[in-house]
């Protein structure tokens, strides 16, 4: 069972890491993006395997922060499953400003969410895409991502 934690912890890591590649933030698109997970520092996480992962390869760094007060300088936000409850604050928080919020709990997406896990059946991972809130941050999603995705809002 852990080794099965373990192995979804990277796997959305490695979303996440894609999510990254394929988001345009408006301005320089070129500059490194920050990652912030809401909470307390976790081991074995997805933003612990996506930092491992940033080391190897200079991608953008991930910050951990305590609370939504601490979000200046997020460009990109994730929340577990554990804190639904902070997702609409985050959405009102951050309207109109270019910050990917990425969810790992189903239903984040219809909710506000620019992306969001979800379980597709068969022990197997998805994402679903708010496109209308991405476009309203000023986030071009690329259209491969947008076909991939399990519903597009």
């Amino acid at each position: 069972m852990a080794g099965e934690v373990v192995a979804e912890s990277k796997l959305k890591a490695g979303f996440i890491a894609n999510f990254l590649q394929f988001v345009r933030w408006p301005g320089n698109p070129a500059r490194p993006t920050v990652v912030c997970g809401v909470g307390a520092e976790r081991n074995g996480d997805a933003l612990d395997h996506l930092q491992e992962s940033i080391a190897r390869d200079s991608l953008p760094r991930v910050k951990r922060i305590r609370s939504l007060h601490e979000i200046s300088g997020c460009q990109a936000v994730f929340l577990e499953a554990g804190q639904v409850g902070l997702l609409p604050p985050l959405v009102e928080a951050n309207a109109g400003r270019p910050v990917l919020i990425i969810t790992d709990f189903e239903g984040g997406a219809p909710l506000g969410a620019t992306l969001s896990f979800v379980a597709t059946g068969g022990g197997r991972l998805g994402f679903d895409i708010n496109h209308a809130a991405a476009q309203a941050a000023g986030l071009s999603i690329n259209t491969r991502l947008l076909q991939l995705a399990r519903r597009v809002y």
